[in-house]
């Protein structure tokens, strides 16, 4: 039998529980234990993500009138963030021109310069969607 790196320290926290409680296993102090262990983990990621959100990226609705400013009766079907990291974001414009049955899609690049100002630096070009 094979045992992995992550069993050995399922193995190891077990006996220490079982030392700590005199020798038996204490099923509601392992549950305790393991909610302080793993609860403040939890607490803390969903810090994280809250404060990421609240001063990250430019807003959807931001983007979706910046471009609907610069083209003026299409109409946008969704907006969202695909990929990017701290200071890069990488938005994708699925869209309809007038009088067009396709849809298409744009993807522009917002950049944060500092401060948490989010400005629009790169463009593509114009591509039929095909999605899923």
């Amino acid at each position: 039998m094979q045992l992995t790196v992550s069993a050995v320290a399922r193995m190891a926290r077990l006996s220490r529980l079982i030392s700590v409680s005199g020798g038996r296993y204490d099923s509601q102090r392992a549950a305790r234990m393991y909610f302080l262990a793993h609860g403040r983990l939890a607490f803390v990621v969903a810090l994280a993500v809250l404060v990421a959100v609240a001063c990250g990226t430019p807003k959807d609705e931001r983007v979706r009138s910046e471009f609907l400013g610069k083209y003026p009766g299409h109409s946008v079907e969704s907006v969202g963030v695909g990929e990017g990291d701290g200071g890069n974001a990488y938005f994708h414009i699925r869209y309809r021109k007038p009088g067009d049955h396709r849809t298409f899609e744009q993807v522009w690049l917002y950049q944060d310069l500092g401060g948490k100002e989010w400005v629009c630096t790169n463009r593509s070009d114009e591509a039929a969607y095909s999605g899923p």
